[in-house]
């Protein structure tokens, strides 16, 4: 019967483990950065554009590939942020190094 119980307490603390590293914010805000990263590629300018609506942490403005606009939109809006930005106003976006960047 010990082992039982022994063998549950892993089970339970196990589980609470992986849940704690697949869904804490931390976790949810590094998968949200590198998918952000993975999608800003670019050609020329066309390709790039800014998602609708971005919030902290991951800046102001966020801009991909026109292609992953959708989906990195629907990331940061399931995202749940405490902080917030006063962002100031920018004058475009442009295709550098095959990565969109603000232009300044």
């Amino acid at each position: 019967m010990k082992k039982i119980i022994i063998i549950l307490i892993i089970l339970v603390a196990g589980a609470g483990l992986v849940w704690f590293s697949f869904f804490s914010p931390k976790a949810q805000e590094r998968y949200i950065k590198k998918e952000i990263t993975k999608a800003n590629y670019c050609e020329v300018v066309s390709d790039c554009q800014m998602v609708a609506q971005s919030q902290c942490p991951f800046g102001c403005y966020v801009h991909v590939n026109k292609n992953e606009v959708a989906r990195i939109g629907e990331l940061l809006e399931g995202y749940q942020s405490n902080c917030q930005y006063q962002c100031i106003e920018f004058k475009g976006i442009g295709c550098v190094n095959n990565t969109c960047q603000l232009v300044e």
